[in-house]
């Protein structure tokens, strides 16, 4: 069955990586924030789970209506046509926070942090997810375009389990995917090891890579958009970020900026300021950042003191 033979929304996404994809693609944040910023229950929606490639293609070969943790146009068009099908995307909408992983036990670079993108050429196989290579930077692509080393894995749990049973691998993987699928494994084959024990963190990419959402309706899509900067200002985005465990309030500041900006800040304050340009936009778009920034750190630690 195609997704235009079902009235019910069809939405392609990956295999479950706790926390944003979760019980089967009907659980996680992607589809709470799905769900909340749609004001629709999960019911209301039937989920395809898929490799991440097959994700990036599924509405342009009339799989889903919607695609879930796609790599946004760079054109800022938010707009694009596969096999003839437009599809429109919504704002970045969810964030991941990528690191390289080394084991201990493989003693990679001493067990010190790896300085450089480039260095891990010198290592291998990397374990990614599908895509990474066009995600990760320019350095990440000139680094690894023609490089044996480079493993995109479609199943990112089976990304971490071959990391582990790998000897003198790499695995590139947001922190909260790797922690949550780790301890599951390292439980279960590890005598009592604590799992930070077993593991070296490298940090060598931007804080947040932002993924976002495909549809092949407009109209849901701009209604997911204005939604979105709806659940930024009321403050909801953020408490489903502690919710499923993601790690800063720096998340929701740059997904919910973006997100109010771009629908004329009327959800924010409360006022249709329309859209700005020029000095006037940058002035503003750094004054909300501040004042976001702090809001919503204040209101993070309220939430997990609780």
């Amino acid at each position: 069955m195609t997704a235009a033979e079902d009235n019910v929304p069809i939405v392609a996404l990956t295999y479950d990586i706790p926390p944003y994809i979760m019980n089967e693609g009907t659980g996680g944040l992607e589809t709470a924030i799905l769900t909340s910023a749609l004001d629709k229950d999960v019911d209301e929606f039937t989920y395809r789970q898929m490799s991440y490639d097959d994700v990036e293609i599924a509405i342009g070969r009339g799989a889903a209506n919607i695609a879930m943790g796609v790599t946004l146009p760079t054109d800022g068009s938010y707009e694009k046509e596969d096999n003839g099908i437009p599809i429109y995307y919504s704002y970045p909408s969810w964030p991941f926070h990528n690191y390289v992983f080394t084991k201990t036990s493989d003693n990679i670079n001493n067990n010190e942090p790896i300085k450089s993108i480039e260095e891990l050429a010198n290592y291998g196989p990397v374990y990614t997810w599908e895509g990474a290579l066009n995600e990760l930077g320019d350095e990440f692509y000139n680094t690894f375009v023609n490089n044996t080393n480079y493993q995109p894995i479609g199943n990112q749990t089976e990304q971490v389990e071959l990391f582990w049973n790998t000897s003198n691998a790499l695995i590139v993987i947001d922190r909260s995917i790797f922690l949550a699928i780790s301890e599951k494994i390292v439980n279960e084959t590890s005598d009592d090891v604590p799992l930070d024990q077993l593991f070296v963190e490298h940090n060598l990419f931007d804080p947040i890579t932002t993924f976002g959402i495909g549809f092949k309706s407009k109209d849901m899509r701009d209604e997911f958009n204005s939604g979105l900067a709806q659940i930024c200002c009321s403050f909801e985005y953020m408490e489903l970020l502690v919710e499923y465990g993601i790690e800063s309030a720096d998340d929701a500041e740059e997904i919910c900026v973006a997100a109010s900006f771009n629908e004329n800040i009327k959800y924010l304050n409360g006022t249709n300021f329309g859209v700005m340009d020029g000095n006037g936009a940058g002035s503003m778009v750094l004054l909300l950042r501040t004042v976001l920034a702090v809001v919503v750190s204040i209101s993070l630690f309220l939430f997990q003191g609780n």
